[in-house]
């Protein structure tokens, strides 16, 4: 028993003497990024298809901003624009940065192709913390069945229903 008190004793000593620290939480991360005031995620979907006759939404854009902050823009035919802001959860916040550093890193979207799509064409791009470095995840169309894809627009009609 005394020899494991001493073993414990020593490695506590190295530890501190090393300056081990734990590694940071995801709400430290979170809380960190949320200090930036610039763009992290935009979204945007072009609708296609037949166009009703009359005022109908043309195209939606999203943008997230590091400070959790989210501004929508959608675009009629004849009215024109409109714009709402809301703001992001945390727990939404870390999948769309978590996800998306992914993306980037990984390219995820290289090789994505389709021939059929579900609701337009979008384009997402990802910034960096510095902004210096905007990353085109994708440009097209898109069908469900990708869980990265599912989830940006589950949390994007989230978003979009929340700031209504």
């Amino acid at each position: 028993m005394k020899k494991m008190v001493t073993i414990l004793s020593v490695l506590m000593v190295m530890f501190s003497l090393v300056g081990c620290t734990a590694p940071m939480s995801k709400e430290a991360a979170i809380n960190e990024l949320k200090q930036k005031n610039t763009t992290m995620f935009t979204a945007s979907n072009t609708y296609a298809g037949l166009a009703p006759d009359g005022d109908y939404l043309h195209s939606t854009s999203y943008e997230i901003m590091y400070d959790g902050t989210v501004n929508i823009k959608y675009s009629f035919s004849v009215s024109g624009d409109t714009y709402v802001s809301t703001t992001i959860s945390d727990d939404d916040y870390a999948e769309i940065y978590f996800r998306s550093v992914k993306a980037a890193k990984e390219n995820d979207f290289e090789n994505y192709y389709i021939d059929g799509f579900d609701g337009g064409i979008w384009t997402i791009t990802f910034y960096d913390p510095d902004n210096s470095n905007p990353t085109q995840l994708l440009s097209g169309a898109v069908a469900r069945g990708n869980e990265t894809l599912d989830t940006y627009f589950s949390i994007l009609k989230k978003l979009s229903d929340q700031a209504q």
